[in-house]
């Protein structure tokens, strides 16, 4: 006769219960509260998160630097809400954190299968250090790609993981529309096969059927199609925009600064704390020693890339943030079995100073000073920034608005509806275009009426442009850099400061 399976006995169904319980309190404790502080948060909108909300304005498949899920998503929650205040512009950026920290606790609880430690504990850990490293803090009171591509990616690698287990089309499907959206937040969700096709090195188990590996990459296509298209009839601006990040890729000569892979470096201690970054690293040259070696393969990727790119270019720190997904995880479950208990926890204590600190940092954000300046300056100035440059523009009565300042154009279109209709363009570019508001916002070539000009350049041209104002840069996102000026341009004036190559 078949001996069943021993079934859970009510203790160690009680402490399942016990650390699900924790889990869900830890979660919407930890979301609520960022909720909360958001509301009462003083900081403005930064450049980045203004042009998010203009693309929300303007539902397209693709925009000039990212791909359009970020926008859509703006868009969206600002139009039901009614509302375009910082708080509604970022209000998706907890939610979909706490969304990412379910998914991983998910992750570790059910798919990894822990042994030594409860699979339950496992999730309650791994869901409270990924809500505690500093990029998910700071990705919760700004919205950013990296963090509406979280959920998607996290989810994709976890149906892919059941997808391992338990072979189904429906499975692959689900996996590939999760790549596809993971990617219309932000490319770097095509790290996935990267991950995927790693794995299937490290582990036979891991190496899927064609026909599972052909669906998925069917199902992430087919979502991907609008943005293609779009890129396609705009002569591949986003694509054009990712490759010139990497400047390296450039064709000019490359030169080797083993300086910059120490920033780098610096930059992951930050990313994920110093201790997990220790732990990561040694998981890393010692793959043996992980508790489950196959969960390199969601991470190092990404590292060996973006550190090799930081000896030949600069790199940005969250440029590793689909790395830190699987990196959380394989940290947290090797302290557990390693009996590491006072480690993970001081670990999560020593992220969790920032997880308190940014919160009440944005209730005075102007008192926190550095350097002369305040630390969160680029989050501040800038409305009344904008202010200055309407109040100049209504004195002069001028029909329009110009720039080629992509900061004070991002001020001046999320500002506007505040400081009347004054129409807002860029100067056009006779070479490759620079930013969004180039590409979508030129100043028409027919435009005929007196202009402001406003520039954080010394203008050089024949015409006769008067200097009307130089703008107060202090205590802003503009401190300690060349204050804006606005010069008056006549129509016969336009063509000499609308084209740049």
């Amino acid at each position: 006769m078949t001996r069943l399976p021993d079934l859970p006995n009510a203790s160690v169904i009680a402490d399942q219960a016990k650390w699900t319980r924790y889990t869900w309190f830890a979660i919407l404790g930890i979301t609520a509260f960022r909720i909360l502080m958001l509301a009462l948060g003083k900081t403005e909108l930064y450049l980045d998160e203004e042009q998010y909300w203009l693309w929300g304005q303007y539902p397209d498949f693709g925009y000039f630097s990212k791909p359009p899920l970020i926008g859509w998503l703006i868009g969206a929650v600002t139009a039901i809400s009614g509302s375009d205040t910082p708080f509604w512009v970022r209000f998706p950026a907890p939610l979909l954190h706490g969304i990412t920290a379910v998914i991983l606790a998910h992750w570790a609880r059910i798919s990894l299968q822990t042994d030594g430690v409860d699979a339950s504990e496992s999730g309650f850990w791994v869901a409270l250090a990924y809500l505690t490293l500093p990029i998910t803090t700071v990705g919760s009171f700004v919205i950013s790609t990296d963090t509406v591509m979280a959920p998607f990616l996290a989810g994709a690698i976890f149906t892919y993981w059941r997808l391992i287990s338990i072979p189904s089309v429906t499975r692959a499907l689900i996996t590939g529309v999760l790549v596809g959206l993971a990617m219309l937040a932000k490319y770097a969700g095509v790290y996935f096969f990267l991950f995927a096709l790693t794995a299937a090195v490290f582990s036979p188990r891991f190496r899927l059927s064609p026909k599972y590996v052909a669906v998925i990459i069917v199902a992430t296509a087919i979502m991907m199609t609008g943005n293609i298209h779009w890129n396609y009839t705009h002569e591949f601006a986003t694509l054009d925009h990712t490759a010139g990040n990497a400047s390296w890729l450039g064709g000019d000569a490359v030169e080797i600064e083993p300086l910059r892979f120490v920033e780098f470096m610096i930059g992951q201690a930050i990313v994920l704390g110093p201790v997990f970054l220790f732990t990561v690293l040694y998981l890393y040259a010692r793959p043996r020693k992980a508790a489950t070696p196959v969960l390199i393969a969601f991470s190092l990727p990404v590292f060996l890339i973006v550190g090799t790119q930081s000896f030949l270019a600069d790199v940005n720190a969250n440029w590793t943030f689909s790395a830190s997904l699987g990196a959380t995880i394989m940290a947290v479950i090797w302290l557990l079995r390693r009996g590491a208990r006072r480690i993970l926890v001081g670990a999560i204590a020593l992220n969790g100073l920032l997880l308190l600190a940014l919160p009440i940092m944005t209730l005075v954000p102007e008192k926190i000073i550095l350097n002369d300046k305040p630390l969160l300056s680029r989050y501040l100035g800038r409305s009344d920034m904008a202010g200055q440059i309407f109040a100049a523009a209504d004195k002069a009565e001028v029909a329009a608005l110009l720039s080629e300042d992509r900061s004070i154009l991002a001020d001046l279109f999320f500002y506007s509806d505040r400081n009347g209709n004054t129409p807002i363009f860029s100067t056009p570019y006779d070479g490759r275009v620079r930013h969004y508001f180039a590409q979508t916002f030129p100043l028409p070539t027919t435009f005929s009426g007196p202009v402001l000009f406003i520039s954080r350049k010394n203008l050089e041209i024949k015409c006769n442009t008067p200097l009307i104002a130089t703008f107060d840069t202090i205590g802003g996102a503009y401190q300690g850099r060349p204050a804006p000026k606005a010069y008056l341009l006549a129509s016969e004036c336009l063509p000499e400061v609308t084209l740049h190559d």
